[in-house]
């Protein structure tokens, strides 16, 4: 099955803190992804032309993003990417590996269902 082309644009520049804690980092690649103007000022339309739609979980501690999980607007396969961490110790294991506080782990699924 043919895939349709990606194609890349640059949004605008953003500042990260030296203080910022893996979830203001996961949060950071969330607002990234809101934002409506391409860094040349054109507009941008998450979710159409080459734009992707990204969501963001904060259940596990209310107002803290743990995951952000983005989607092209093209997804044949049904694609999900994600950006996950957190700054507390949790015990479910990300795949083989047990997971460390000062991680940012970045994964892609296929056919991918609901966050979890």
């Amino acid at each position: 099955m043919p895939l349709s082309p990606l194609n890349w644009r640059l949004l605008q520049p953003r500042t990260v803190n030296v203080g910022y804690s893996i979830n203001d980092l996961i949060n950071a690649v969330y607002v990234i992804g809101q934002d409506t103007t391409y860094a040349d000022g054109t507009t941008r339309t998450p979710g159409s032309g080459s734009a992707w739609t990204w969501t963001r979980d904060q259940a596990l501690t209310p107002g803290v993003t743990t995951a952000a999980i983005g989607v092209p607007p093209t997804n044949a396969l049904n694609l999900a990417y994600i950006v996950a961490g957190d700054v507390t110790a949790r015990t479910p294991t990300m795949n083989t590996d047990a997971r460390a506080t000062v991680t940012i782990y970045i994964g892609m699924n296929k056919n991918s269902g609901g966050y979890s």
